[in-house]
């Protein structure tokens, strides 16, 4: 009697310890499943001389990704998206920068990916046709050209408190070569002066060769274009700022 007892107390925990084990993978093997796979085939490319973007392939059961960035021995996160690609902005030109993707979903994050690194590219000349390649302007002022058939020309400058923007003509300093500009702050935004968007203000007119501003705040970009690029014949223009 006592023998049979004991095999059934026995027994009681075999299958007690069975059932905490296989309690326990199932919940591993439950965790394990429900965590996304890794992100394939990352890739770095630079998309400028401060901006880098990163591409990677779709990860099984991701429903966001998380992009960090191991530079100069330091990891940090930069940023979570839902799309499969991540620009990294503000970069120091001519540098290199190293990346990794991992995917994630209710269950948490899942491996990460390889790495992969770019460079970016070194400052741009100041040519003006971009506005990375934008030419800063002075007080004694620079001279650009805009021809039929040109698009645009992109200036900078950096001002706190008062100050003019003025643009003329070469031949004539109550008139401007033909062309309209728009001023955007540093982070692309058409500005509002007095009131009103500085969008398309028409230079080509007489008394309006120049904008004043009392509160000028910080890093402008002046985009110089034709308001007619099919029937002027644009010419050369003078932009400075006091």
């Amino acid at each position: 009697m006592k023998r049979n007892v004991l095999i059934r107390i026995e027994g009681l925990l075999v299958a007690g310890l069975i059932a905490l084990i296989m309690s326990g993978c199932g919940e591993i093997i439950k965790e394990v499943a429900r965590k996304p796979g890794t992100p394939l085939f990352v890739v770095a490319a630079p998309v400028s001389s401060t901006s880098i973007t990163i591409t990677w392939l779709s990860a099984f059961g991701a429903d966001s990704y998380n992009v960090y960035s191991t530079t100069d021995g330091n990891t940090s996160k930069l940023g979570s998206t839902k799309e499969t690609s991540y620009t990294h902005e503000g970069l120091t030109p001519d540098t290199n920068y190293t990346y990794y993707v991992k995917a994630e979903n209710d269950g948490g994050e899942g491996e990460a990916s390889a790495t992969s690194s770019a460079k970016t590219f070194a400052t741009a000349t100041s040519t003006g046709k971009t506005k990375e390649a934008a030419i800063t302007i002075t007080s004694a002022g620079v001279t650009g050209t805009l021809l039929s058939g040109s698009s645009e020309l992109w200036y900078t400058f950096t001002k706190t408190g008062a100050g003019k923007l003025s643009v003329e003509d070469s031949g004539n300093s109550n008139y401007t070569a033909n062309i309209v500009i728009d001023i955007l702050d540093s982070s692309g935004d058409v500005v509002t002066i007095d009131g009103s968007k500085a969008e398309d203000l028409d230079m080509g007119r007489k008394n309006l060769d120049s904008i004043t501003n009392s509160n000028w705040s910080g890093k402008y970009y002046v985009l110089v274009k034709l308001y007619d690029t099919d029937s002027l014949t644009g010419g050369t223009f003078k932009i400075s700022f006091n």
